[in-house]
């Protein structure tokens, strides 16, 4: 796998329809998705989906500089599943600059107002953008308000 490279968009939409469907199926629970549709054909195919379905929901979008993206980065380590005591290591794609500038020049920012663009086109679907340079505690406030106001 190339790092920081996305998946292939039509592995995405069928993986991301057999999850929804099974969740619509066996759940009266809402179904929470983390960055579905982030480039505009999966967008596209999302928003649509979802509208033939009738789903209203949400997309939370968080906004933040390349540079304090790159700090949190920077930071960012975990202990793979399954070791207990190991020393926390770095993502592989985490620790490159140039993948680190693709995921987000070219991956995110190249695509983020077409992509918003077509979520924003239906009726169905709401927007919060949200500026994750903000506190916590206003991150948290916005969007308790968002939902509390649109669902």
């Amino acid at each position: 796998m190339l790092r920081g490279m996305p998946i292939l968009t039509e592995d995405m939409m069928y993986i991301l329809q057999q999850r929804i469907i099974f969740a619509l199926q066996n759940s009266d629970q809402s179904l929470v998705m983390d960055k579905p549709g982030s480039l505009p054909a999966e967008a596209q195919w999302l928003s649509d989906f979802l509208v033939q379905h009738n789903l209203s929901n949400c997309l939370i979008h968080f906004t933040l500089p390349f540079e304090i993206s790159l700090k949190r980065i920077e930071g960012r380590s975990y202990v793979p599943s399954g070791t207990s005591g190991e020393k926390p290591i770095k993502r592989p794609d985490d620790i490159d600059l140039e993948t680190l500038k693709y995921r987000y020049y070219v991956l995110y920012e190249s695509n983020r107002q077409s992509v918003l663009d077509i979520y924003g086109s239906n009726n169905l679907t709401k927007i919060l953008e949200i500026d994750a340079n903000d506190s916590i505690e206003s991150i948290f406030a916005q969007i308790v308000t968002f939902l509390e106001k649109n669902y």
